[in-house]
């Protein structure tokens, strides 16, 4: 008898019983690289810049660097001081979003 044929009166020669547990034996193989597979681009996904985080950084970069070249025009001391706030500010976010990345990728492992 075939397992998982129990109860049905199907008979294998050896030769298609050995067959059938190849057959098992890649199946689940198959199965497993299907979940690894799916581990890895899940990973992979997840270890990308999010997109939306990107955005407001590039965007608080260029408020930053607008301030700095108006403090510049209009010499003016606390748009200076404005323009480095703006850009530490920017500084922080990205640091925060490259620790969060990299504490992500090293759960994962």
């Amino acid at each position: 008898m075939t397992p998982g044929c129990e109860g049905s009166n199907v008979r294998l020669s050896a030769s298609e019983q050995r067959r059938w547990r190849e057959l098992e034996a890649q199946l689940l193989r198959d199965r497993r690289l299907a979940a690894l597979s799916r581990r890895l681009a899940t990973r992979r996904a997840g270890g990308e810049f999010p997109q939306r985080s990107c955005t407001v950084c590039v965007v608080t970069v260029c408020a930053g660097l607008a301030a700095a070249a108006a403090a510049v025009l209009l010499h003016s001391g606390t748009l200076a001081v404005i323009s480095v706030a703006i850009l530490l500010a920017a500084l922080v976010m990205l640091f925060t979003l490259l620790m969060t990345l990299a504490l992500r990728d090293r759960r994962h492992e």
